[in-house]
């Protein structure tokens, strides 16, 4: 996030978060529990974390949440053949 940044692309630095563009864009969260594990027998990766409190949008709701509570994210991922 530190690189050089293309001509014409917003980027905005709040405290602990970065935003990148304007829309679509990147929004970057400082995490503290960041976990990634691999099921061989599965072939299921796992990657957890907590997003921090603040504002997001809710998918389900379809709408943005301001000051939400801390949110726990766990994505379950099929791996897919030797990456490296």
């Amino acid at each position: 996030m530190n690189s050089e940044v293309s001509t014409g692309r917003v980027v905005i630095t709040e405290k602990k978060r970065v935003i990148v563009g304007e829309h679509p864009y990147l929004v970057a969260n400082l995490v503290t529990d960041l976990a990634a594990t691999y099921d061989a027998a599965t072939g299921i990766e796992v990657v957890s974390y907590t997003e921090p409190r603040g504002t997001r949008f809710d998918i389900e709701g379809g709408k943005v949440l301001r000051n939400s509570p801390p949110v726990k994210v766990k994505l379950e991922l099929p791996r897919r053949g030797n990456r490296l």
